[in-house]
């Protein structure tokens, strides 16, 4: 695709570099800025994910990386005769079943990058490299990608995109599967665009679908809109990806779980049925608007939070330039296969979450991959300015563009880093100026649903301990005494975990509420304020700490004496 005002000039490569690469051919094929991007991206996660804390969910994640690095020593030393029993692969790949209900990708990516580059790192950021190398390697696509159909002005902002919406960044770094499911949809939409060239990309294809299925069921509806999105603009040009997506993904997903080797169809169903039967499986509380929703006994999430959290929680210039891209692409580049396939991909999940029926928890987690390709659309939508600019003032020469480009990129760039700096650990708590920030989504207001009840913010502080990290944990420990008992709300399933790692002293133990001392809360509204957790809510709100951790100036997390 070409950029979207064809008449206006690009940048190419000054006469020195195409020299250059006409004298070495094999220059044209090596995607240096890719790779250049790539690197910075790894160096500087490198350097922030350390600090971030242990959150809910990468305790098991951490046990059954352990679980499956044991199981592949027993392959190697004790050969597959021990290590295929039945009763040892149970053991050791710890997937699909009711206590465990992932899929293995995660796992064997967050394996790979412990044995590689996470072994020589602290925990829990040991265990998180695998997810920073996929979205490193995923940013260095992008700008490859964007930079080929549209100009390096573009490719720039896509990354800056990337990087500079405070969640998907914080959600980068951690051992976590939603971030996979979108790095792995982008790479399989890039590799499904130009699979109509050869075989090459069409195998590519079908491995990114094989490894994205077995990220998370969520992936599972990329496939469907691939095969919309084929149909609607390449019906005859994609047979290549056709053929690889119903022979190559199927079995690069069972490769990747060997407990369905056995009775692929047998087990594949039996997970289906595992997830349809789970009848508390989606009890998580979600909070929103000031009220608790998805518990048991309370009304799912309204269908309007799909639409009204993404503009809250995303920088106010990504939703400008992704504005003015869609709005392009609806008036003048409604044929774009390239933005059709953007634009497919960004609202496929948000849809399905707002059905009745689906879970809403922990903001726009649920649906992060959108948000890839959002940072993708805003690229587009730059470029669209900065060819009407250049239009309308008539200066259409290389160097003005690359003047402008370069200037409008700076001034983006410091926009984008300040939100990052200025909450650094706790961009999971990120809210843009349209609700004020996190100190407005943080305000407690009146709640019109509940009369009589005590004010309440309108939004989620936060959700996942990520901002605990181990400073906070060290603070707060220089209030509890020795033998102190402690009781931690909401659950931290990695408590354990941290005293193993002497980041919480072994002398304090974790007790419930009645043999309680003291009590450590974090600002997850959802089960503060639900009604079954008493005055723990308003406590959190309103009470007089003796320490507490603020993130922008709110609250985030707090240590009561009972």
């Amino acid at each position: 695709m070409a950029a979207p005002d064809d008449n206006v000039a690009t940048t190419q490569p000054a006469g020195d570099a195409q020299t250059a690469r006409t004298r070495w051919p094999l220059l044209q094929r090596i995607p240096i800025g890719g790779i250049v991007v790539s690197i910075v991206v790894m160096l500087l996660m490198g350097i922030t994910v350390r600090d971030y804390g242990l959150t809910t969910d990468e305790p098991i994640y951490i046990l059954n990386t352990h679980r499956f690095i044991d199981w592949t020593a027993d392959l190697f030393q004790q050969g597959p005769s021990v290590a295929f029993e039945d009763e040892r692969l149970r053991e050791g790949i710890y997937f699909a079943r009711s206590d465990s209900k992932n899929l293995p990708a995660t796992t064997l990516i967050a394996a790979l990058g412990y044995v590689t580059v996470g072994q020589f790192d602290s925990a829990p950021a040991a265990y998180r490299w695998g997810n920073v190398i996929v979205f490193a390697i995923t940013c260095g696509v992008v700008f490859q990608w964007i930079r080929r159909e549209l100009s390096y002005g573009a490719a720039m902002i896509a990354v800056l995109a990337l990087l500079g919406t405070p969640r998907l960044f914080a959600n980068a770094h951690f051992l976590n599967i939603d971030t996979l499911v979108g790095c792995f949809w982008v790479l399989a939409a890039w590799a499904l665009y130009y699979s109509r060239e050869n075989w090459r990309w069409s195998i590519g294809f079908a491995l990114f679908c094989g490894v994205g299925m077995m990220t998370k069921p969520t992936f599972w509806f990329a496939l469907p809109w691939f095969c919309v999105w084929g149909l609607f603009y390449h019906r005859r040009e994609l047979w290549r990806a056709a053929v690889c997506l119903v022979t190559v993904t199927p079995f690069t997903a069972l490769l990747l779980i060997p407990l369905w080797w056995s009775n692929p169809v047998g087990g594949f169903f039996d997970y289906i049925a595992l997830l349809r039967q789970e009848e508390n499986g989606w009890q998580i509380d979600a909070f929103y608007l000031g009220d608790v929703y998805q518990m048991t006994g309370m009304p799912p999430v309204p269908w309007h939070s799909v639409i009204v959290l993404p503009l809250v929680t995303t920088p106010i210039w990504i939703l400008v330039l992704a504005a003015v891209g869609l709005v392009h692409w609806l008036r003048r580049e409604r044929t774009s296969d390239l933005l059709g396939l953007w634009v497919g991909s960004s609202v496929v999940l948000p849809l399905i979450v707002m059905l009745p029926s689906t879970p809403a928890h922990d903001g726009v987690r649920l649906y992060r991959a959108s948000f890839f390709f959002l940072a993708l659309i805003a690229a587009y939508g730059f470029q669209t300015l900065s060819d009407h600019w250049l239009k309308r003032t008539d200066q259409s020469s290389d160097s003005t563009r690359s003047r402008w480009e370069w200037a409008a990129i700076a001034a983006l760039a410091a926009v984008a880093v300040w939100p990052l700096w200025r909450m650094h650990p706790g961009q999971l708590s990120y809210y843009n100026l349209a609700v004020g920030g996190l100190h407005g989504a943080a305000t407690p207001q009146e709640v019109s649903s509940l009369p009589g009840n005590f004010k309440r913010p309108q939004f989620e502080i936060d959700y996942w301990w990520a901002a605990m990290n181990e400073p906070a944990w060290a603070e707060m420990q220089q209030q509890l005494p020795q033998g102190a008992k402690l009781w931690v709300f909401p659950e931290h399933f990695g408590l354990e975990r941290l005293q193993e790692w002497e980041d919480l002293r072994q002398d304090i133990t974790i007790v419930g509420p009645d043999q309680a001392q003291y009590l450590l809360l974090y600002g997850r509204l959802g089960r503060l304020l639900d009604p079954r957790s008493g005055n723990l809510g308003r406590l959190f709100l309103e009470g007089q700490p003796l320490w507490e951790l603020r993130i922008d100036g709110v609250r985030v997390a707090a240590l009561f004496r009972l």
